[in-house]
């Protein structure tokens, strides 16, 4: 396993905490750029801030929307499990989540992590796997 990645329980920990969010681009996928990692969402995921949650469409503009409260801000959790979920969680208390289970309808990848350096990390449904 790549050094930068850390075992949390039965979590891993994705070298992205206390970094804020730099960019965000959106073509066919949504891509956060975060200190020198990407991670591209593939899929439908749930946006949490407080007591409020809601399902978003990748595709939807209140997705988009709801992007430009993370800008900025700093990442002070970002987490993948085996079964393939990715839970990312910002200072001012929005959560992401993308859910990536076998019985989740999603492309090939559920969402992708990655760096300049060659560490991949992506999921597909049921599974988490991790490269360089």
């Amino acid at each position: 396993m790549n050094q930068s990645i850390k075992l949390r329980g039965r979590y891993y920990e994705l070298p992205i905490i206390n970094q804020p969010v730099s960019s965000i681009t959106y073509e066919y996928s949504i891509t956060l750029g975060i200190g020198g990692f990407y991670i591209r969402i593939n899929n439908d995921f749930i946006w949490a801030q407080y007591s409020y949650q809601t399902d978003l469409n990748i595709s939807s503009r209140e997705a988009w929307k709801k992007l430009y409260d993370i800008f900025g801000k700093i990442v002070i959790d970002a987490t993948t499990d085996k079964s393939g979920s990715l839970h990312l969680k910002f200072e001012n208390g929005i959560e992401i989540n993308v859910d990536c289970r076998e019985d989740i309808n999603c492309h090939s990848e559920c969402w992708h992590f990655g760096d300049i350096n060659g560490l991949i990390i992506y999921s597909r449904p049921g599974e988490t796997v991790i490269l360089g």
